[in-house]
């Protein structure tokens, strides 16, 4: 993602050297598409403890739903 990022910046480079035209808004639009997917792989990728689960914490209140959606509470 990073990489076609930075060939996207040195492409760009052509392209607005060019005259004014539909170019521009293809490539506007393709180069924020691509923009965007870098942010969000970045902004959501799991870290290597997520992955592996060693990171996850239940909290009692989560066993407690379950066990009442299971039809078994204690009083």
């Amino acid at each position: 993602m990073a990489l076609s990022n930075l060939a996207n910046v040195v492409h760009s480079v052509y392209v607005f050297s060019l005259p004014p035209g539909p170019i521009w808004m293809l490539h506007a639009f393709y180069g924020v598409a691509s923009a965007l997917m870098l942010i969000w792989y970045l902004r959501f990728s799991k870290t290597p403890r997520e992955a592996d689960g060693t990171d996850v914490v239940a909290s009692p209140r989560a066993t407690d739903d379950a066990v009442t959606a299971g039809g078994r509470r204690d009083a």
